[in-house]
């Protein structure tokens, strides 16, 4: 997604606290190849989704995946393991 191109990634819980299926990536079904093919085509064949989702992707990545906000997640955990023990 930081790269500005469409993703497509494993329908997992973890994963739809990132992504929002078809605003910024399309989700397939875990271990469903023939559900993962149709979604790969479907790529191949909209150009303007596939355009839409990488620009709305990076988009998305490069407001909330600083290197700020990575380090203040990081002195958020320190923080509480310093006051955990």
């Amino acid at each position: 997604m930081a790269a500005g191109k469409a993703v497509i990634t494993a329908d997992r819980p973890a994963v739809r606290d990132y992504v929002a299926d078809g605003e910024d990536a399309i989700l397939y079904e875990p271990e469903n190849p023939s559900d993962l093919r149709k979604k790969i085509e479907l790529l191949l064949k909209e150009k303007i989704l596939r355009s839409r989702l990488a620009a709305t992707g990076q988009k998305k990545v490069l407001a909330n995946f600083t290197s700020e906000k990575f380090a203040e997640s990081l002195l958020e955990i320190f923080l509480g393991l310093e006051n955990n023990t």
